[in-house]
């Protein structure tokens, strides 16, 4: 059983609710306590941007994914800065913003070599592929 965000352990709520893949309840926990402080915690937010793009709800998870960044950079959050990024990367790819996209990926991918982590290394390097193929895909069509 996932504990309630009533428990006093929203962030705890939250990931547990994401790695269940339950998204909505997710975002719907979080919305309940967006004016508790612990919905104001970077990693907080970023999962609740999270559960809105998985959920299609890009307009909705882009002031959440840009607070959480903040947030991380004021804190000097790299780990915290490079998941945002690519997150960032896929709400703007979501929205055709492909230039964009491409910022926030290759920012996710810079953070990610520089922290040794091959995992988002591996995921952000396969978004700049996917927006590439993209591109090109553009460019066959006016032809």
């Amino acid at each position: 059983m996932i504990a309630s965000a009533d428990d006093g352990d929203l962030l705890g709520t939250l990931r547990a609710l994401m790695g269940a893949a339950r998204y909505r309840e997710a975002l719907e926990r979080y919305r309940a306590s967006s004016s508790s402080s612990a919905a104001s915690q970077p990693e907080t937010l970023l999962l609740a941007a999270t559960a809105a793009t998985r959920l299609g709800q890009v307009t909705e998870a882009r002031p959440l994914a840009r607070e959480a960044l903040a947030e991380f950079r004021a804190r000097a959050d790299s780990d915290g800065r490079m998941r945002t990024h690519n997150l960032q990367g896929a709400i703007a790819f979501e929205e055709g913003q492909l230039a964009i996209a491409e910022e926030q990926f290759g920012a996710a991918l810079r953070l990610a070599q520089g922290l040794g982590d091959t995992l988002l290394e591996a995921r952000a390097s396969n978004n700049l592929a996917s927006y590439m193929e993209i591109g090109r895909a553009s460019c066959r069509e006016r032809v």
